[in-house]
Order: C-alpha cells, then structure tokens, then sequence
C-alpha cells in the first residue's frame, strides 16, 4: 500500500482510480488503500485529499482519518490547515479537528494555541480538551508561561484542572 501512496503524490487520479478498483473484502482493503493514497494526495493537496476521502465515505463514522489529515495538513501549514477549518459547519467533527490543530501549534507556538482554544473553539468539552492539550505541552517547554495564562483563568473546574495539571508536571521535574 505504500506504492499507492507514493503514486499518489505523483499521480493523485491514477493512485485514485487505482484504489477503486481494489476488492471490498477481507476488512476494508479498499478502505486502507484509498487512505493511503489520501495521505499520498495530502503532501501538495491536504484539502482535496480530505475532500476524496469525504467522497466516498471514508471513516464517516469515527473520523480518524480526517483527524489524521487535517494534524498532517496543520503540521506542514497550520494558517491555511485552520483557516480551512473555520469554513467548515461548527458542529462535533470540527471541534475534534480543531483539536488537532491545537495540538500541532501547541508543540511550537503555544501562544496561538491558546489563543484558537479559547477564541475559536466553542466552550465545552473539545474546548476544555484543547486548553488542557496547550497546558500540557507549553509547560513542558515553559513552565512559568503556561502558569501565567492559567491563572489569568476565571475560578472553574477548568482552571483546576489546568493547575493540577501544572502542579503534577512541576512535580516531575
């Protein structure tokens, strides 16, 4: 299958029609190749590897292979990765999607983590999620820095969470 995607990342509609064609049998062998061949498209094309994928129902149901492109998307250019995403319907997968670009931005600027956890992202779970993915890594890097933006919190159950989190990471170092 790694032929596929390296097909893919030369001929998006060979690699494509390719992948139709393979059988629907023994646990979704169609499925994976057509992922890969996704994964292929998304090196030079991230938002029309998602959207082949959406054509035919790829992992409609739990969405990890959407998660998977948009963090890989997110990864190389996270401004259009996340300027993609806020055209998408706020809804359930969108927040998890968001998820994964805060974590990707998280690792290197978590200031603009912080920033799409709390003003972007619709109070709620994702969003407590998100803030909690920020917390973890920026006080990996920056312990101070993170302690600052979560005392800048209002009193919350969020707010206690996050300086748990901060107290259990300042007591592994």
């Amino acid at each position: 299958m790694i032929e596929l995607r390296e097909q893919a990342e030369q001929d998006p509609p060979a690699a494509w029609a390719t992948a139709l064609e393979w059988p629907e049998r023994n646990g979704g062998e169609r499925d994976q190749a057509l992922a890969e061949v996704c994964f292929g498209i998304a090196a030079r094309d991230p938002q029309g590897a998602i959207e082949r994928a959406r054509s035919v129902g790829l992992d409609r149901q739990s969405g990890a292979l959407e998660e998977r492109l948009v963090q890989q998307w997110a990864a190389a250019d996270a401004a259009s990765a996340l300027a993609w995403l806020l055209k998408e319907p706020a809804d359930e997968s969108r927040d998890k999607l968001m998820l994964r670009v805060t974590y990707v931005l998280s690792q290197t600027d978590p200031v603009a983590a912080a920033k799409l956890a709390l003003e972007k992202m619709p109070p709620g779970p994702a969003q407590d999620e998100a803030v909690m993915i920020v917390v973890g890594l920026w006080a990996r890097r920056d312990l101070p820095a993170a302690r600052t933006w979560v005392e800048e919190f209002p009193d919350s159950p969020l707010q206690a969470r996050a300086a748990g989190e901060l107290e259990s990471i300042a007591g592994r170092r």
